[in-house]
């Protein structure tokens, strides 16, 4: 992932990678807390350290297409919308630096060795060139001062209005340094400011100017969860960050000192770039374009900050660490529980085992014992207290805990009916059972108390669970280890998941729950105060599970014939008794199924639901709880092929600004191929991350976020609706479709086809602003491309004229390619509105406009993934003949161009159109009599629909067609030359030729009311030639230069299909017949001809004394025809020349 932007939008385009791409495997953490004063210490346990410290985490790909934060500015749609050249780390290492503080020696006295260093104890900056504008293109306007921080001298800096580089030391101060290898490290405490919305501080080293320096980075967004550490560097003034990880950074006060301390420090080492935060190992890359020390300094875009200790030292010195694991920074519990033992690994900076102490203040709360490098917090009482690990070299870690009183049994008993599930007394329950207690009036959940499953036989605990801080581990053999969210309330019923393969067959089991857990509602008519073993919640269990051999599974959340209740359990099932290869099929009755979902190394599974909107699967999993790409998403593919999911709905219901980042499913599966079909995808921000081969068919697909993206390497859209959905943050800032992330130039990419782009509300109401999405925005960089194709798409009026998000547009970075290509980065082939007309593309930018020549390999299903299996290929349906040109695979009898829209899904739906299939019409006239007139799509005279005939295509020239090409605007009654060019150009659906300035013309009519294109003299390089119809080899149309090739012409690239197509072209002639006596300049044996690739002259017509409008008309049934030129022969005449004012293709 790579964020690449012009130097002039590089503040406005900086934020945060949250896509597009965060990293997979991370583990959870949250917002660091401030140190414990040692007053309230009052226990304490000391050990070495001696164990070998973890290395950061492998990578998987970063979702930095989407936002992170919920406070995003409308100027910039999404604060991350950055993605870095490397799939972006999140640290995926149970170690962490949990909340921190630097050790209070800490300035220049405390390291030795150093090559420069900056404490401000002299209450100065005189070291620093601050606010250095004549080095920048862009001019900060902030301000610094030197500040007393209760006895220390710090450096703040107060962001206004313009950030960029804010400070350099001076050359003089920094001659010491005279090798390009060293560290630079300062103590940075960003502070809040409402200047801005991107929050970077840049830490730089190797700086040569300020279009071209590396630097570490602390990335500050508004919420903990969507902080980052970084690598940037600025190369001739395109930004990227290689390195992207996810670390909790808070805020201090704006205007005071407050906030946490953190140390960044960035290595520079050869051609390798490490940056490290508060002595922990983040992330490294290489880049060998800067090699000389240059300078080191400060930049930002825009954030307030103060920084002291500012030091430069070996390169090959490296800091002391401290790392926790598990690494997060709270911690809750009940008294009684059984301890949570965290690992040390601590290391001096010379890369030996350190001391360190742990200690809590409060030990009738949490009590501490320490063995070796493991600690052991054990919850003794009711309360909370701060564990704080202290190493010898100054390194604080602290942990909060929360510990609720210990549980009791409740004695409480009830009269049940039928609040419970299972019913009490049930005698053939379900091993994958979820728990359900409905309450008399809706319930609220607690912040403590457990949820407890105990053995009838024994009195054994087999499962507890809580309300905070849970966990679990889902699939067969590889499991998905997961943050969950086990009690959930719907209405007046709560719902409690237990973890995983806890309960047994033929086995009694009863229910308790503490009185703390729910409040606010009565049970049964009395007042909840917990239920034990009185309240007889007993349960036994089916006498055995399914047992090996089924190939059909029955998932029912209700039922006597299910073979399981939950879809994971019906997964699990298939991956241990069904062979790799052979075919299941998973059925899945009408109910909502919350649970997330793993599947991995099984292929040909079907899911189907029993209907559509009635089989709804969900689960609110996000970044916020489970961080990275394989974290976040409801359902989890990994290394399958052939998944097929139909009939259902997969919905994640996490809002935008509750977790950010959310898939439905995460197709992880780089050779593997998923079918969806009649099926819905629901989420906010993200709902599918693709890789592979995968078809979605009469599919919806609502988001409202980079809502469709990933690595595909083809993704087709069939006859589906993407529907973009108001945020639940409000919509004032828009929202995107898709972020490509596609590895090979040549991959197909994400093909959208006879489909719809439609807006509906969102999870809150909310419903998309007219002009506030964008069809795609980019990664940046040029390690992925952008590649994505619409075909015969409707959409609606909340796209943007612009239709893409390039380069500049709300801060985005640019695409690669900049502007598509005809084979690669973003196109169109035939956008209509949701009335099925040709849309207004006059305002278009950034993207390539195909042609019907150009539109063949994204025309069908089977040419969308021809290259599957080094080309073998793949059709999903290949009874179904459906294509670009006949839609609804009948011969183009009765379609539209753009398939109906799916089923609107639960949520929300809107009204469904119908497009018109009247062919366009155009009257040509001479310019003296009437002016030639067209149906016209807005700024462009060419209508192009798929309709009765199965396409239509009516086309006449307009300025703007040609303003790019044309020396200037024709006056009237004149012409305008085109330039001249080396190749044939593509407009719209057709080809130009003009092999000198002039040889093309525009012409505008006396009235100013129609243009045409004017042959300026013949076509044909060699003269006579009189063409004869059905005669080949008498003109080679490719040949573009020398004898027996072509000088000018229009020409019409064909798609191959066994249908015949019609090709009919409105032309005029500027002179009169040839008459020896007044008119010997005239026209006598002038042609028009229509001619294919290969010379075959299929029509020919006079081209003499036409004045007014005629047309020629050729009917092409060969389907080796891949394309019709216009062209004009003089046949030796000394006048003539035509005049094109339409043309008009029907199949």
């Amino acid at each position: 992932m790579k964020l690449q932007i012009a130097v002039t939008g590089v503040i406005a385009a900086l934020i945060l990678a949250g896509c597009g791409g965060s990293s997979s495997g991370s583990s959870k953490t949250s917002s660091s807390s401030s140190s414990v004063n040692s007053s309230v210490v009052s226990s304490s346990v000391s050990s070495t350290s001696s164990s070998v410290e973890q290395s950061s985490s492998s990578v998987s790909e970063v979702s930095s297409s989407s936002e992170s934060s919920s406070e995003v500015s409308s100027s910039e749609v999404s604060e991350s919308s950055v993605s870095s050249d490397s799939s972006s780390e999140e640290s995926s290492s149970s170690e962490s630096s949990s909340s921190s503080s630097a050790a209070a020696l800490s300035g220049c006295a405390a390291t030795t060795g150093l090559y420069f260093c900056d404490d401000f104890a002299a209450n100065n900056s005189d070291n620093w060139d601050a606010l250095p504008s004549t080095i920048n293109s862009l001019a900060p306007n902030g301000e610094f001062s030197v500040e007393d921080d209760n006895g220390n001298y710090i450096w703040r800096y107060t962001a206004a209005s313009t950030g960029g580089v804010i400070a350099l030391i001076k050359p003089d101060a920094f001659s010491s340094v005279t090798s390009a290898d060293y560290y630079v490290e300062a103590k940075i405490r960003p502070r809040a400011n409402s200047t801005t919305s991107n929050k970077q501080i840049y830490l730089l080293a190797r700086y040569v100017d300020g279009n071209n320096w590396y630097a570490g980075a602390l990335n500050v967004q508004n919420a903990t969860t969507s902080t980052q550490v970084e690598i940037a560097r600025m190369v001739s003034g395109t930004l990227s960050r290689p390195v992207q990880v996810k670390k909790p950074i808070e805020q201090g006060t704006a205007d005071e000192f407050d906030g946490v301390w953190y140390t960044l420090r960035f290595e520079v080492l050869g051609d390798k770039l490490t940056v490290y935060l508060d002595g922990e190992t983040i992330g490294s890359t290489t880049d060998a374009n800067f090699t000389q020390p240059g300078l080191i300094g400060f930049w930002t875009a825009n954030k307030s900050f103060d920084i002291d200790d500012i030091k430069v030292g070996n390169a090959t010195d490296k800091p002391a660490s401290l790392l926790l694991s598990p690494s997060a920074i709270t911690y809750a519990a009940e008294a009684g529980d059984a301890a949570r033992v965290i690992t040390v690994n601590a290391k001096t900076d010379a890369g030996t085992a350190d001391d360190f102490t742990v200690e809590s203040s409060d030990p009738a709360v949490v009590s501490v014992v320490t063995n070796g490098t493991e600690v052991s917090l054990t919850p003794v009482g009711e309360g909370s207290a701060t564990i704080v690990f202290t190493s010898s070299s100054g390194l604080v870690r602290s942990i909060t805990a929360t510990i609720a009183p210990q549980f009791v049994m409740p004695t409480a008993t009830y009269s049940f009916t039928n609040q419970l599930v299972p019913a009490a007394g049930e005698t053939d329950a379900y091993e994958d059972l979820t728990l359900k207690l409905t309450f008399d009036s809706v319930p609220a959940l607690g912040s403590s108390g457990s949820i407890r499953i105990f053995k009838a036989s024994d009195d054994t605990q087999v499962d507890k669970i809580a309300l905070v801080d849970e966990k679990d581990a889902i699939g067969f053999g590889t499991l998905r280890s997961l943050n969950t969210r086990p009690v959930r309330i719907s209405g007046n019923t709560a719902s409690i998941s237990l973890h995983a393969n806890k309960l047994e067959p033929n086995t009694t089991y009863y229910v308790a729950v503490s009185e703390a857990v729910f409040s606010g509602a009565t049970l049964a008519g009395q007042s909840f105060t917990g239920i034990g073993k009185n309240a007889n919640w007993s349960f036994t269990t089916r006498a055995a599970k399914p047992a090996a051999g089924l190939t059909t599974i029955i998932v029912d959340d209700a039922g006597s014939t299910a073979d399981f209740r939950s879809v994971q359990g019906a997964l699990n099932y298939a991956m241990e008794h069904v062979a790799l290869a052979d075919a299941v099929t998973i059925e899945v009755k009408d109910g909502i199924y919350e649970e997330p979902l793993y599947l991995r190394n099984k292929n040909n599974v079907t899911i189907r639901g029993e209907s559509r909107e009635g089989t709804i699967i969900q689960y609110p999993n996000n970044e916020l709880l489970n961080s990275g790409s394989t974290g976040r998403a409801l359902f989890l593919v990994e290394s399958a092929d052939m998944l097929s999911l139909e009939n259902l709905t997969l919905k994640n219901t996490t809002l935008i600004g509750a977790g950010g980042q959310a898939e439905t499913i995460y197709f992880n599966s780089t050779t593997g191929r998923l079918i969806a079909k009649n099926a819905n995808f629901i989420s906010e921000q993200d709902t599918l991350l693709l890789k592979g081969w995968t078809w979605f068919y009469n599919t919806l697909v609502a988001g409202n976020v980079d809502f469709i993206w990933g690595y595909s390497k083809a993704s087709l859209f069939e006859k589906s609706e993407i529907r973009s959905l108001g945020r639940s943050t409000g919509n004032t800032n828009g929202g995107y479709v898709l972020q490509a992330r596609v590895e090979s130039a040549t991959d197909k990419g994400f093909v959208f086809l006879n489909s719809s782009v439609t807006a509906g509300a969102g999870p809150t109401g909310e419903t998309p602003v007219d002009g506030s999405h964008y069809l795609a925005r980019s990664p940046g960089g040029t390690t992925t491309y952008d590649n994505i194709v619409f075909v015969n798409t409707r959409m609606g009026s909340h796209v943007n004229a612009k239709g893409w998000a390039g380069g500049g547009v709300n801060s985005q970075p640019i695409a690669n390619p900049a502007t598509g290509t005809v084979t690669t980065g973003w196109r169109e082939y035939n956008t209509m509105d949701l009335n099925g007309n040709p849309l207004d593309m006059s305002g278009r930018e950034f993207v390539y406009q195909l042609n019907a020549g150009e539109v063949a390999g994204y025309c069908s299903r089977a040419q969308v993934f021809s290259a599957y299996n080094s080309g073998a290929g793949w059709d999903p349906m290949p009874e179904d003949t459906s294509d670009c040109i006949d839609v609804d695979g009948t011969g183009g009898a009765s379609s539209s161009s753009s398939a109906a829209s799916s089923e609107a899904s639960s949520e929300s739906s809107i009204a469904s159109s119908s497009s018109s299939n009247s062919e366009a019409s155009s009257e040509a006239s001479s310019e003296s009599s009437s002016s030639v007139s067209s149906e016209s799509g807005g700024g462009t005279s060419e209508s192009s629909s798929s309709s009765s005939t199965g396409l239509s295509i009516n086309w006449s020239p307009t300025y703007e067609d040609f303003a790019a090409v044309v020396a200037a605007q024709p006056a009237a009654g004149s012409n305008a030359n085109f330039n001249a060019n080396a190749s044939a150009f593509a407009i719209g659906n057709f080809n130009f030729y003009s092999s000198g300035a002039g040889s093309l013309r525009l012409h505008l009519t006396a009235d100013s009311s129609a243009y045409a294109i004017n042959y300026n003299g013949s076509s044909l390089r060699t003269e006579p030639t009189k063409f004869v119809e059905g005669s080949s080899g008498q003109v080679n149309p490719t040949q573009l230069t020398g004898a027996g090739g072509v000088s000018r012409y229009v020409s019409y690239p064909v798609v191959s299909s066994s249908d015949a197509l019609t090709f009919t072209v409105t032309y005029t002639n500027g002179s009169a017949d040839y008459d020896v006596v007044n008119n010997q300049n005239g026209c006598l044996n002038g042609q028009i001809a229509i001619v294919d690739q290969t010379g075959k002259a299929w029509k020919v017509a006079s081209s003499c004394g036409n004045t007014t409008p005629s047309t020629i008309t050729a009917t092409i049934s060969d389907p080796n025809v891949t394309e019709l030129y216009v062209l004009m022969s003089r046949n030796g005449d000394g006048g003539g020349g035509i005049r094109i004012w339409n043309i008009q293709v029907t199949r």
